[in-house]
Protein backbone atom coordinates (compact mmCIF):
# COMPACT_ATOMS: atom_id res chain seq x y z
CA UNK A 1 0.00 0.00 0.00
CA UNK A 2 2.94 2.41 0.81
CA UNK A 3 4.81 1.92 -2.61
CA UNK A 4 1.12 2.41 -4.35
CA UNK A 5 0.68 5.69 -2.75
CA UNK A 6 4.44 6.87 -3.28
CA UNK A 7 4.15 5.64 -7.02
CA UNK A 8 0.67 7.79 -7.26
CA UNK A 9 2.50 10.79 -5.59
CA UNK A 10 5.53 10.12 -8.14
CA UNK A 11 3.44 10.14 -10.86
CA UNK A 12 1.32 13.17 -9.56
CA UNK A 13 4.76 15.15 -9.33
CA UNK A 14 6.00 13.91 -12.83
CA UNK A 15 2.66 14.97 -14.64
CA UNK A 16 2.86 18.54 -12.55
CA UNK A 17 6.15 19.15 -14.45
CA UNK A 18 5.33 18.37 -18.11
CA UNK A 19 5.80 21.16 -20.41
CA UNK A 20 2.44 22.68 -21.60
CA UNK A 21 2.66 24.48 -25.57
CA UNK A 22 2.66 27.63 -26.01
CA UNK A 23 -0.77 29.82 -25.66
CA UNK A 24 -0.40 31.43 -29.10
CA UNK A 25 -0.79 29.54 -32.52
CA UNK A 26 2.63 29.33 -34.70
CA UNK A 27 1.49 30.24 -37.68
CA UNK A 28 0.28 33.73 -35.96
CA UNK A 29 3.12 35.69 -37.80
CA UNK A 30 3.86 35.78 -41.41
CA UNK A 31 7.68 37.18 -41.94
CA UNK A 32 8.05 40.34 -44.24
CA UNK A 33 10.30 41.53 -46.09
CA UNK A 34 14.40 42.68 -45.74
CA UNK A 35 13.87 46.35 -45.10
CA UNK A 36 16.87 48.72 -43.83
CA UNK A 37 17.19 51.72 -42.67
CA UNK A 38 18.84 54.67 -44.97
CA UNK A 39 21.80 55.81 -43.37
CA UNK A 40 24.13 58.51 -44.56
CA UNK A 41 27.38 57.65 -46.23
CA UNK A 42 29.20 58.58 -48.98
CA UNK A 43 31.58 56.35 -50.66
CA UNK A 44 34.20 56.38 -48.23
CA UNK A 45 32.16 55.68 -45.55
CA UNK A 46 30.46 52.70 -47.53
CA UNK A 47 33.78 51.50 -48.27
CA UNK A 48 35.10 51.88 -44.12
CA UNK A 49 31.54 49.65 -43.17
CA UNK A 50 32.47 47.34 -45.54
CA UNK A 51 35.92 46.26 -44.85
CA UNK A 52 35.11 46.62 -40.59
CA UNK A 53 31.80 43.97 -41.47
CA UNK A 54 34.11 42.26 -43.53
CA UNK A 55 36.92 41.89 -40.42
CA UNK A 56 34.26 40.87 -38.33
CA UNK A 57 32.97 38.46 -40.65
CA UNK A 58 36.40 36.67 -41.04
CA UNK A 59 37.04 36.94 -37.00
CA UNK A 60 33.37 34.42 -36.80
CA UNK A 61 31.71 37.98 -34.97
CA UNK A 62 28.45 36.90 -37.50
CA UNK A 63 26.28 39.29 -35.67
CA UNK A 64 28.83 42.07 -36.03
CA UNK A 65 29.27 41.11 -39.10
CA UNK A 66 25.63 41.35 -40.16
CA UNK A 67 25.15 44.89 -38.10
CA UNK A 68 27.62 46.36 -40.52
CA UNK A 69 26.48 44.76 -43.84
CA UNK A 70 23.04 46.36 -43.08
CA UNK A 71 24.64 49.49 -42.27
CA UNK A 72 26.19 49.59 -45.80
CA UNK A 73 22.96 48.62 -47.96
CA UNK A 74 21.66 51.42 -46.28
CA UNK A 75 24.71 54.09 -47.15
CA UNK A 76 23.82 56.08 -50.70
CA UNK A 77 27.93 55.62 -51.48
CA UNK A 78 27.51 51.99 -51.86
CA UNK A 79 26.20 52.60 -55.38
CA UNK A 80 29.55 54.72 -56.26
CA UNK A 81 31.39 51.32 -55.07
CA UNK A 82 32.44 48.28 -58.19
CA UNK A 83 29.49 46.20 -58.33
CA UNK A 84 31.84 43.34 -56.51
CA UNK A 85 30.98 45.08 -52.82
CA UNK A 86 27.15 45.02 -53.14
CA UNK A 87 27.11 41.54 -54.42
CA UNK A 88 28.64 40.09 -52.08
CA UNK A 89 27.11 41.91 -49.06
CA UNK A 90 24.07 40.93 -50.39
CA UNK A 91 25.10 37.23 -50.91
CA UNK A 92 26.47 37.12 -47.09
CA UNK A 93 23.21 38.71 -45.44
CA UNK A 94 21.32 36.21 -47.64
CA UNK A 95 23.36 33.38 -45.77
CA UNK A 96 23.21 34.79 -42.36
CA UNK A 97 20.01 35.20 -42.80
CA UNK A 98 19.34 31.47 -43.54
CA UNK A 99 21.11 30.46 -40.63
CA UNK A 100 19.00 33.22 -38.51
CA UNK A 101 15.79 31.45 -40.01
CA UNK A 102 16.76 28.22 -39.25
CA UNK A 103 17.04 29.13 -35.19
CA UNK A 104 13.35 30.48 -35.69
CA UNK A 105 12.05 27.88 -37.23
CA UNK A 106 13.97 25.57 -33.82
CA UNK A 107 12.34 27.98 -31.65
CA UNK A 108 8.37 27.57 -32.86
CA UNK A 109 9.19 23.94 -32.83
CA UNK A 110 10.60 24.09 -29.36
CA UNK A 111 7.06 26.74 -28.58
CA UNK A 112 4.85 24.32 -29.76
CA UNK A 113 5.54 21.48 -27.07
CA UNK A 114 7.37 23.97 -24.40
CA UNK A 115 5.99 27.69 -24.15
CA UNK A 116 8.20 28.98 -21.47
CA UNK A 117 11.63 27.36 -23.29
CA UNK A 118 9.94 28.78 -26.53
CA UNK A 119 9.68 32.09 -25.79
CA UNK A 120 13.15 32.04 -24.00
CA UNK A 121 14.26 31.38 -27.56
CA UNK A 122 12.43 33.69 -29.54
CA UNK A 123 13.49 36.31 -26.81
CA UNK A 124 16.79 36.01 -27.52
CA UNK A 125 16.22 36.06 -31.13
CA UNK A 126 13.99 39.54 -31.05
CA UNK A 127 17.40 40.74 -28.77
CA UNK A 128 20.02 39.75 -31.28
CA UNK A 129 18.18 40.27 -34.82
CA UNK A 130 15.58 42.95 -34.50
CA UNK A 131 16.61 44.16 -37.77
CA UNK A 132 15.95 41.38 -39.68
CA UNK A 133 12.21 40.01 -40.13
CA UNK A 134 12.90 36.75 -37.74
CA UNK A 135 13.43 38.72 -35.15
CA UNK A 136 10.90 41.79 -35.22
CA UNK A 137 8.39 38.26 -35.95
CA UNK A 138 10.22 36.62 -32.90
CA UNK A 139 9.52 40.15 -30.80
CA UNK A 140 5.66 39.90 -31.82
CA UNK A 141 5.31 36.26 -30.78
CA UNK A 142 6.94 37.16 -27.28
CA UNK A 143 5.06 40.50 -26.94
CA UNK A 144 1.56 38.50 -27.97
CA UNK A 145 2.13 35.02 -25.49
CA UNK A 146 2.58 37.46 -22.76
CA UNK A 147 -0.77 39.69 -23.51
CA UNK A 148 -2.43 36.51 -24.44
CA UNK A 149 -1.50 35.26 -20.80
CA UNK A 150 -2.83 38.64 -18.67
CA UNK A 151 -6.11 38.14 -21.14
CA UNK A 152 -6.45 34.65 -20.00
CA UNK A 153 -5.56 36.06 -16.21
CA UNK A 154 -8.13 39.17 -16.49
CA UNK A 155 -10.98 36.32 -17.63
CA UNK A 156 -11.12 34.30 -14.82
CA UNK A 157 -10.26 36.99 -12.04
CA UNK A 158 -13.05 37.53 -9.44
CA UNK A 159 -11.76 40.68 -8.33
CA UNK A 160 -12.45 43.15 -11.98
CA UNK A 161 -10.96 46.31 -10.91
CA UNK A 162 -7.75 44.50 -10.22
CA UNK A 163 -8.06 42.56 -13.37
CA UNK A 164 -8.26 45.83 -15.12
CA UNK A 165 -5.88 47.27 -13.84
CA UNK A 166 -3.61 44.65 -14.47
CA UNK A 167 -4.54 44.12 -17.96
CA UNK A 168 -4.38 47.85 -18.66
CA UNK A 169 -0.43 47.68 -17.73
CA UNK A 170 -0.13 44.74 -19.92
CA UNK A 171 -1.76 46.32 -23.15
CA UNK A 172 0.59 49.32 -22.89
CA UNK A 173 3.46 47.17 -22.24
CA UNK A 174 3.04 44.65 -25.18
CA UNK A 175 2.45 46.89 -27.85
CA UNK A 176 3.33 44.60 -30.95
CA UNK A 177 0.85 41.77 -29.81
CA UNK A 178 -1.09 40.47 -32.06
CA UNK A 179 -4.15 40.55 -29.25
CA UNK A 180 -3.79 44.09 -28.29
CA UNK A 181 -7.90 44.79 -29.76
CA UNK A 182 -9.29 41.86 -27.84
CA UNK A 183 -7.15 43.38 -24.41
CA UNK A 184 -8.88 46.64 -25.45
CA UNK A 185 -12.26 45.06 -25.78
CA UNK A 186 -11.76 43.14 -22.75
CA UNK A 187 -10.74 46.22 -20.36
CA UNK A 188 -13.48 48.11 -21.22
CA UNK A 189 -15.73 44.79 -20.04
CA UNK A 190 -14.08 45.15 -17.49
CA UNK A 191 -14.73 48.69 -16.19
CA UNK A 192 -11.45 49.97 -17.37
CA UNK A 193 -10.31 52.86 -19.16
CA UNK A 194 -10.99 52.71 -23.42
CA UNK A 195 -7.45 52.63 -24.63
CA UNK A 196 -9.03 52.45 -28.36
CA UNK A 197 -7.83 55.04 -30.55
CA UNK A 198 -10.49 56.24 -33.42
CA UNK A 199 -9.06 54.23 -35.97
CA UNK A 200 -8.89 50.98 -34.34
CA UNK A 201 -12.20 50.67 -33.64
CA UNK A 202 -13.81 48.20 -35.19
CA UNK A 203 -17.13 49.81 -38.12
CA UNK A 204 -20.36 49.79 -36.72
CA UNK A 205 -23.14 47.90 -38.12
CA UNK A 206 -25.14 50.58 -39.99
CA UNK A 207 -28.38 49.39 -39.35
CA UNK A 208 -28.08 48.93 -35.89
CA UNK A 209 -28.88 53.06 -35.44
CA UNK A 210 -31.70 52.28 -37.90
CA UNK A 211 -33.10 49.60 -35.49
CA UNK A 212 -32.98 51.74 -32.83
CA UNK A 213 -34.24 54.44 -33.92
CA UNK A 214 -37.12 52.79 -35.63
CA UNK A 215 -37.57 51.01 -31.65
CA UNK A 216 -37.62 54.74 -30.26
CA UNK A 217 -40.47 55.66 -32.52
CA UNK A 218 -42.46 52.92 -32.20
CA UNK A 219 -45.48 53.71 -30.39
CA UNK A 220 -46.36 52.40 -26.86
CA UNK A 221 -49.67 49.86 -27.54
CA UNK A 222 -51.40 49.24 -24.08
CA UNK A 223 -53.13 46.25 -23.65
CA UNK A 224 -56.46 46.59 -21.99
CA UNK A 225 -57.53 43.97 -19.51
CA UNK A 226 -61.28 44.39 -20.97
Amino acid sequence: MRWSVLILLAASAGAQDEPEPGRVPTDLVTLGELTVAPLPGDAEQALATFVTAHGKHKRGDQDGALRGYLAFLGMPGREELPPRYLATVRRRVAALRREVAGRYDEALALYRKDGGRGIAALRKLADRYAALPEGRAARVFVHSDALKAAINLARGAPDKRAAAAALEKAVRRWTDAEYVYEAKRLLLDLGGPDLFAPRDRAPEDPGDEKKEAEQEEEPEIEVSDD
